[in-house]
């Protein structure tokens, strides 16, 4: 079943238009096709936990990629539940998405408190899931393996921050007259 689980981490990842993944535990990092960072791990059922951090500026934003309908902008509550305890958060239907390999559209929401989902990912153990309030009054629920998530999103935001820091750091002068 782990043999089964990564493979289907890494299908679902290499989907979304990304290469260079570096697997930890359960989870992954990579670079998507347009230049993002990214760690992120796929369930069982194929809905992914992602947080991608956007190359040209210092942000990152955690998303959740379900077959869960949503309209662009609608606002859904939502509970986590960790080993760490459980909390609500609010999620902002960003847009629908197509991945590879799989049946159906996917859509993709904004997890709004970030840092919420980075003490997830760095300190519970176990699954974690969310469970998403629906229209009809119904929960759709999502669990998710911790495994890996804390060396993931570390790595991930080590290798941003010296993007960053490339990318804005003044160019060197190199055909200027200097003296020594």
């Amino acid at each position: 079943m782990k043999l089964r689980f990564k493979s289907l981490l890494a299908l679902s990842i290499a989907s979304m238009g990304t290469a260079n993944a570096a697997p930890f535990g359960d989870w992954a990092t990579g670079t998507t096709t347009d230049g993002n960072l990214y760690a992120a791990v796929v369930n069982e059922s194929q809905s992914v936990l992602m947080k991608v951090c956007v190359s040209g500026d210092s942000t990152c934003i955690w998303y959740l990629g379900t077959q869960t309908r949503c309209e662009s902008g609608g606002k859904s509550p939502a509970l986590i539940n960790s080993s760490l305890g459980a909390t609500t958060v609010e999620l902002v239907c960003d847009r629908q998405i197509q991945l590879r390999n799989t049946t159906g559209l996917h859509y993709r929401y904004a997890i709004l408190n970030y840092d919420l989902m980075d003490k997830i990912a760095a300190s519970a153990t176990g699954a974690f899931g969310i469970a998403v309030a629906l229209e009809s009054g119904r929960f759709a629920v999502y669990r998710f393996s911790s495994s890996g998530g804390k060396q993931a999103v570390s790595t991930l935001e080590e290798a941003a921050l010296r993007l960053y820091r490339k990318n804005n750091s003044p160019a060197p002068a190199a055909n200027r007259d200097s003296l020594l």
